[in-house]
């Protein structure tokens, strides 16, 4: 979880929030795997309260087994000005 957390917190940047986490651990990562971490946006949109928001899809891959953990997350994105 940390992680994800590290990667997602690192995309908004300081002014951005992550407003909402899920995962599903459903494979393993063992010892000596290359654990990759990739995502895409799935939506973008502004929410009731004029929040500046992105519903993301994250996962996180191995050499040995493909997707291990399927995840989502919401952020909220700063204002540019």
């Amino acid at each position: 979880q940390s992680c994800f957390n590290h990667l997602l917190c690192d995309y908004v940047g300081d002014e951005g929030w992550l407003r909402k986490f899920r995962m599903e651990m459903r494979k393993m990562n063992r010892p000596g795997d290359v654990m990759t971490f990739k995502g895409k946006v799935a939506r973008k949109y502004v929410n009731e309260q004029g929040e500046k928001c992105l519903d993301l899809e994250v996962w996180c891959e191995n050499q040995r087994e493909g997707v291990t953990t399927p995840s989502a997350a919401t952020v909220l994105l700063p204002s540019r000005g």
